[in-house]
């Protein structure tokens, strides 16, 4: 065994800094606290090629005395704290004196620095943690602090910084979180020049969330606050019908600090139970206030984890709070009926065109000559192939069509079951068919084909355009994935900084939410896998857009519907299961039946 040394203080740093510092959005999120614990209200935040080459904080905070400014950069210095028993009551968001001695051992930094008592400035210059320069020059109150070459001294963690996209968003996800916890800071921030959020503080939260998030989301956010034992609950929870496909908008506060607890998340969504699709989030922003010696934000050295106690209380107090809210309004979401069973013929509906949105276009998007149909007694559309004609036992009026192209022995298809279920007969039993389950399985299908064939969506063009409001992480997938969005049949152009103009959707999408979908996919996106390779993300995109297009669970469906629904689905090699993995059919043989009848 070797001789125990001692650590030299740089290299001591260096270790320190890989807890501390583990990309450039570490090295914004502690300079930005610097600046909030400094009393500073405005803050400016630059960055290049997603933080890897610059980082600048300006804030016109209280600054740093000039004889303590090289003590700032010592590890373990603070003014935050005095001794342990400080740790139980902590008022500022940093406290460990760990921060500034990490950054300076593995970057350059210049910092520029006066103190509200002081006429003139100090410039201190470090690279690698060592002082290169100490001198006095003139600046207004505040500090200035610009981080460069970030870890230019530690290549084995260099190579380890992803993309700038991945970078700039990592630091994009921190700025979004540290704005709204400090609405009474006019936040600014650039990325290579490009000027991205401009706060308003002037301390409403909601109207610092709108310059995040925009109009859209702030339009259907609804105030919060409930005060019970020694917990305070504030902040705003969305609509129950505005709501996304990940948690990546929900955002929670502990006495102003930003922090991720799974518990809160689960309270916020056992709150929203019974208001919500079970595979849906929602959006909030909760703010809670407590005795701070119940919150422990020094289990982790990014002071974003934190244990709370009498956790199962915070818990029942946040569940309460949304309750209460969401029981005291209208949270029935309205829907328009475009039109009645009466009128089906005179309007074709989105279910009449299902096959013509699949099977009538060429390689160049042009749509092939259609189909002949006529018109029959009953009243619905229906080709020309010889066919075998079923009763539909719920209206002996009406006729399901059965026309399968293979060896199924289907003999009957009976109609609906509680609208969800198609109830079909066969030699084997009765088929008990998921109408959403089966309809998505043919979309996706057919979408998939026209993929790998080469051949282009169904597109249709609106004739007005779908304006969608994004934030800065948002916006940067969309635009790296804009040739994936065209894959798909969805075409749009940047409107602004903060939205995007889509121009043209697939034509399954026409009746569909579109903004919804779209958001969605962007969801998909950011919480499946950032680096998802350009195949696997058309295909998982796919998946989601044909779950949104197919027909619901709940949805009455006529004649023509249940036919098209049966004779495509069993077309299909694999029928048992829908792209996401949920059973399509359910069969009840007709041995079992004869057993439990007692034949």
């Amino acid at each position: 065994m070797n001789d125990i040394i001692q650590l030299s203080e740089t290299v001591a740093n260096q270790i320190s800094a890989g807890e501390v510092i583990e990309r450039p959005a570490s090295v914004v999120k502690e300079l930005i606290e610097n600046s909030i614990d400094a009393d500073s209200d405005h803050i400016t935040v630059r960055i290049k090629d997603g933080g890897k080459k610059k980082i600048q904080v300006i804030d016109n905070g209280k600054g740093i005395k000039p004889d303590q400014i090289e003590l700032a950069f010592a590890r373990y210095t603070t003014s935050k704290i005095e001794n342990a028993d400080d740790l139980f009551s902590l008022s500022s968001l940093g406290f460990r004196g760990e921060a500034l001695a990490s950054i300076a051992s593995i970057a350059k930094i210049e910092v520029i620095s006066r103190h509200q008592d002081e006429v003139k400035a100090k410039k201190l210059i470090i690279e690698g943690g060592e002082v290169k320069e100490n001198t006095t020059i003139g600046a207004p109150i505040g500090t200035d602090i610009t981080v460069t070459d970030i870890f230019f001294n530690t290549p084995a963690r260099y190579k380890y910084m992803k993309t700038t996209r991945t970078e700039f968003r990592h630091i994009s996800n921190i700025l979004n979180k540290e704005v709204i916890s400090f609405p009474n800071i006019n936040f600014k921030f650039s990325h290579d020049g490009k000027k991205l959020l401009d706060t308003p503080g002037n301390g409403k939260v909601k109207d610092t969330i709108y310059s995040v998030f925009g109009k859209e989301m702030t339009d259907n956010l609804l105030y919060i606050e409930h005060e019970e034992q020694f917990v305070k609950i504030q902040g705003y929870i969305a609509h129950p019908s505005y709501n996304r496909s990940s948690r990546i908008h929900q955002y929670f506060y502990a006495n102003g600090r930003s922090v991720e607890s799974n518990l809160l998340a689960k309270a916020l969504e056992n709150g929203f139970q019974g208001y919500i699709d079970k595979n849906k989030n929602p959006v909030a922003f909760i703010f809670i206030k407590l005795n701070p010696i119940l919150v422990d934000v020094n289990v982790h050295p990014t002071k974003r984890r934190v244990k709370f106690s009498r956790y199962n209380t915070i818990m029942e107090v946040l569940k309460k709070a949304i309750k209460t809210k969401l029981n005291s309004i209208n949270t029935v979401k309205k829907i328009r009926f475009n039109e009645t069973k009466s009128d089906f013929n005179n309007n074709k509906s989105k279910y009449e065109s299902f096959k013509k949105q699949e099977d009538k276009q060429d390689n160049k998007g042009k749509y092939k000559k259609e189909q002949l149909f006529k018109e029959t007694k009953s009243g619905s559309y229906r080709d020309q192939k010889p066919r075998t004609v079923i009763k539909n036992y719920q209206n002996k009026r009406d006729e399901i069509d059965l026309d399968l192209e293979f060896d199924l022995k289907i003999t009957k298809i009976f109609g609906q079951l509680y609208n969800t279920y198609i109830m079909c007969e066969s030699e084997e039993g009765l088929y008990l068919v998921d109408q959403h389950n089966a309809h998505e399985k043919i979309i996706y299908n057919k979408l998939l084909d026209k993929i790998n064939d080469n051949q282009n969506i169904d597109t249709q063009s609106l004739l007005t355009p779908i304006n969608i409001e994004l934030s800065n992480t948002e916006m940067d997938i969309l635009m790296k994935h804009q040739s994936v969005f065209a894959d798909l049949g969805i075409y749009y152009e940047q409107f602004g900084t903060k939205s995007i103009i889509v121009n043209e959707i697939p034509v399954y999408l026409k009746d569909e939410n579109q903004k919804n979908i779209i958001k969605g996919i962007i969801d998909e996106i950011i919480t499946k896998n950032k680096n998802i390779n350009k195949a696997k993300l058309i295909e998982e995109s796919l998946k989601y857009m044909a779950c949104r297009a197919a027909v619901k669970a709940g949805n009455q469906l006529n004649n023509d519907q249940i036919s098209y629904i049966v004779n495509n689905l069993f077309k299909l090699d694999n029928y048992d299961r829908c792209p996401h993995g949920r059973p399509i059919l359910l069969i009840l043989s007709k041995d079992e039946i004869k057993k439990e009848i007692g034949r």
